[in-house]
């Protein structure tokens, strides 16, 4: 998540849009069920690796969230499956989310409600933390992304030739 905002926050400010790099928790209700909740946030009984910190990365323009991860929510619910031994059901995995502030709900509504919620707070001590432990920018990988930008229509090749449109 921290690369895809940098890179987007870059590629943003080349065409003269400020985004604001955010660091906090956030939480995706993904489907119905209890347990059909993607969460980058502390709660009770969660598997923490050593050492790690639990965060999610996003951007905010004006009054906007840019999360361009939510791609991989399906991703993300399979690898917190596998720390926590849970079955996650993936039906709302939208592409990116561009939304108003004023959309985002709580925590305990996201884990509680209707699939298609969000929760997004910004931590500022967390912030901090991962603010001064990013690697910098590859220039590589951004002017790859601008390329891309500039090129929509571009079909990329993937590992094993995988046509990617």
């Amino acid at each position: 998540c921290y690369t895809h905002s940098v890179i987007a926050q870059e590629l943003l400010a080349r065409v003269e849009i400020k985004a604001d790099i955010k660091v906090g928790y956030a939480g995706w209700r993904v489907s119905a069920g209890d347990q059909d909740v993607v969460l980058h946030a502390p709660a009770p009984g969660m598997v923490n690796q050593p050492g790690g910190v639990v965060y999610h990365v996003w951007l905010e323009i004006d009054d906007r969230i840019l999360d361009l991860t939510t791609y991989q929510l399906r991703s993300k619910a399979a690898q917190l499956d596998m720390l926590d031994g849970g079955t996650t059901t993936v039906t709302w995995c939208p592409d990116y989310l561009y939304v108003a502030k004023s959309s985002v709900s709580s925590l305990q509504h996201v884990v509680q409600m209707h699939t298609g919620m969000y929760f997004y707070k910004h931590e500022p001590s967390v912030h901090k933390l991962i603010i001064s432990t990013a690697p910098d920018l590859d220039e590589t990988d951004v002017n790859a992304a601008w390329m891309l930008f500039q090129n929509p229509g571009l079909e990329v090749f993937g590992p094993n030739s995988v046509s990617r449109t």
